[in-house]
Order: C-alpha cells, then structure tokens, then sequence
C-alpha cells in the first residue's frame, strides 16, 4: 500500500501533483523562461475554471516543471477531476496554432502522502514518491510518440481507489490501466494507474460524417437540432447555431458548433449542464465511447475552455436573464463515420 501511516501524528494527508514538461531538455535555453510561464498561465486558468486556487499551494520547481502540495481546504475531486481537464482543454486552445514539435505537453501524477509541518514538509517520502510516479515508464510511454496527447496522468493507488473507484469523480475507472513503478533497488514498488484523458492526436484529414443533435433543457434555450455531414448545411431553429467542418483534428476530424442564447432565461445564474451521447445507429457501439466534445464558454467579451467531455459529464456554466452575450463553442471530435446524438441537459439541482 502507497501510504502505511507511519509519519509523525501531526502531519495531514494531502494530495500531491507533480507535473513535467516533456522534451524540456530540448528547449533551447533563450525559450525556457517562456515555457515556464506558459505552465503556470495554463495551470492557473485551469484551476480557475475548476474552482481551485493555485495561488494558495505549497509548489517547488523541479526545472522541468513543478511539484505542489495542495492545501486540505481544496477539493481533491476537482483536483483530479475538473482541474485536469480543464487543463486538457487550455492545452488544445495554446497549442492548436503551434507545429507539433512546440506544443506544451505534460506529465502529470497525483498521489496522497503526509503532509508533516513545515519546515519538513519537503524533507519527507511525498516529493520523492509523486516525482517516482511522474518519471515512471508508462506514463512516459504515453507521450513519446510525438503525435500523441497533450496529457497523460498517472493516480496513485490511494487517489484511484478513494476518489475514482468510489465514484466520488465523474471519471471513468475503465479508462484506467494499472502498473507498479519499480523504483530503484531498495525503494518499495508503488502500485498506480494511468490515464490519458486526452486521447487526441494530430494526423491527416480524414472525412467528416456526424450527425449532431444539440439540445439545452428548457429554462436555457430552446431546441436546437442541426446535421453535418461533410460541408453540409445545418438547418436553424429556435436558437442561433452555426455548425461547420474545422481543422483536422485527432484520430476523426473536428466540427465546431457555435450556440447562442436566443432569448430571456427565466432561472438564471450559475447553471450545471450534462453531456449525453448516444449512438445515432445501433450499431455504431464505438462512436458514443470515442466521441469527445471541448465546449469554449464566450461571456462579455472574455472566453473560458471547458473539456474534455464525454459521455455523463457535467460542466457549469453562467447565465445571465435577458441577455444574448452567452455563448457556446462545442467542439466534437469523434471517429471518422460516426453519427451520434448529443444533448446537453439542465442538471442544476433547484434551490
């Protein structure tokens, strides 16, 4: 077991996030600093979205990257649920105008350890546990192919077993692959799990087929049904939508659907919305597994990412009455001949 509760009786048990930047050894020394604060502006942006507060953590640079100690008063399901993928989602949009060989790629592991009083705190078995994880073998085999994902995450067998096993994220534990990280000769094997959330590669255009059913509960908007199939025309009920084929994007190819509120929301606020998807034909049974969507949320001139979503996922977003400044960007990327439904329901829970 990861954790044996032998450390001093004052210390708390904290997660721990260890990120690096892959191939940073290869940056040339006059753009290191700028990657540096390209890190921590998306770290930052991405615990914003998530309702985190990265400002309060204990972090240290490693060189490559960062190891933080996050305070006990942050949510570790939003820690290793919304924080990480937000962070999928501010990477696709800082790295989608880059070649591959510049984009920001990380490596991520998350681990719950004692965190004992300063000043040992850095002194103890956590940063040398969360740095094993986050230079382990699979989860560098993950990002070596340098077309693959922006993002790969290995869990401690602690974080996976109290937070995804036990349901308490909207994460999938089929998504996870577990192994042990070795370590050197006389450190204990740490069981773990890996997972890329970001499943997204670049490759060659490939045709566009989808069928995409976009519908907000009622109190949002009204419904909304659109088609894309190739260049396709989408028809434009009730509400303002464009949809159109994008840049070549991933093992399928990317739509983009633009929706706008169309009219006064009579329960406005803060409002929680759940991606459904379903199969448009039966037996399509890899299309609603494979289908992920990053929504971009446009209000007031200012834009915030949201993603990757698939299928149960919920993200919250805010709405104003009587206004038409509220946005939506979904971006669906899914395997090339799918053809699905999607919906997006108003799950938010009533005062």
């Amino acid at each position: 077991m990861l954790e044996d509760k032998t450390e001093q009786d004052n210390a708390e048990r904290r997660l721990w996030l260890a990120i690096d930047i892959v191939g940073y050894g290869r940056t040339p020394d006059t753009q290191k600093s700028a990657v540096l604060e390209s890190l921590r502006k998306t770290m930052d942006a991405a615990a914003l979205n998530a309702g985190l507060h990265s400002g309060t953590w204990d972090t240290q640079s490693t060189g490559d990257g960062q190891i933080s100690a996050i305070p006990a008063e942050e949510s570790e399901r939003r820690v290793v649920d919304d924080f990480v993928r937000h962070l999928v989602a501010q990477l696709h949009s800082r790295n989608e105008p880059y070649r591959l060989e510049e984009r920001l790629r990380l490596r991520i592991a998350i681990h719950y350890a004692p965190y004992p009083q300063a000043p040992n705190a850095w002194n103890g078995r956590a940063p040398v546990e969360v740095r094993r994880l986050v230079d382990s073998e699979p989860l560098r085999n993950a990002l070596a192919p340098e077309t693959g994902p922006d993002v790969a995450v290995v869990l401690s067998d602690s974080v996976y077993r109290d937070l995804v096993k036990a349901g308490s994220t909207t994460l999938d534990p089929r998504r996870f692959k577990p192994f042990k990280e070795k370590g050197k000769s006389g450190e204990s094997p740490l069981q773990a799990w890996l997972w890329v959330p970001d499943g997204l590669v670049r490759s060659r255009p490939r045709a566009l087929a989808l069928v995409v059913a976009l519908v907000v509960a009622a109190g949002v908007t009204a419904l909304v049904v659109a088609r894309v199939l190739g260049a396709g025309d989408a028809p434009v009920p009730a509400a303002q939508v464009t949809i159109a084929p994008g840049a070549p994007y991933g093992d399928g190819s990317r739509a983009t659907a633009r929706l706008v509120t169309a009219r006064a929301l009579p329960r406005p606020g803060t409002r929680r919305l759940r991606l459904t998807v379903s199969d448009h034909f039966p037996e399509q049974v890899l299309c609603r597994r494979d289908t992920m969507v990053s929504v971009t949320v446009h209000k007031n001139g200012t834009r915030s990412a949201v993603g990757a979503l698939h299928d149960g996922d919920a993200f919250r977003v805010p709405l104003d009455a009587g206004r038409t400044d509220t946005a939506l960007d979904l971006a669906i990327t899914s395997n090339p001949g799918c053809a699905m439904d999607l919906s997006l329901d108003d799950v938010t829970p009533d005062e």
